[in-house]
């Protein structure tokens, strides 16, 4: 359930970057992961996950020739390969291997973070 915890942490400590509407999304300062997980109103708890799973799944398995399945885990192994399975294999593109591998070094996690501090 890293989703729930990546979706708090996103809406509770990067508000900053939510403006005009998408500032609806914040939450209350005092909301604690486990409220926010718990929260069966509430847009991006659990309810919400479940919900999610119970209307994807039968669809993915009715359509599995259109559906990937990429895992966190094979994602941090090889990026770069997964890239390459997304884009060159069920996309059908020919995205070329220095390509791949410029993307995945641009995407690092240190990239990023300092990206976001300019």
């Amino acid at each position: 359930l890293d989703v729930i915890v990546s979706a708090y942490y996103h809406r509770r400590h990067r508000e900053r970057y939510l403006k005009g509407e998408a500032s609806e999304f914040r939450l209350p300062e005092a909301t604690t992961l486990e409220g926010f997980a718990m929260d069966v109103m509430g847009r991006g708890g659990l309810a919400t996950y479940v919900s999610f799973l119970n209307a994807w799944v039968p669809a993915a398995l009715a359509h599995r020739d259109s559906v990937m399945l990429v895992t966190y885990e094979a994602l941090r192994a090889c990026p770069q390969r997964v890239l390459a399975r997304v884009l060159n294999g069920f996309l059908g593109l020919s995205v070329p291997c220095q390509a791949l591998r410029l993307a995945v070094r641009s995407s690092s996690l240190g990239r990023l973070q300092a990206a976001s501090r300019t």
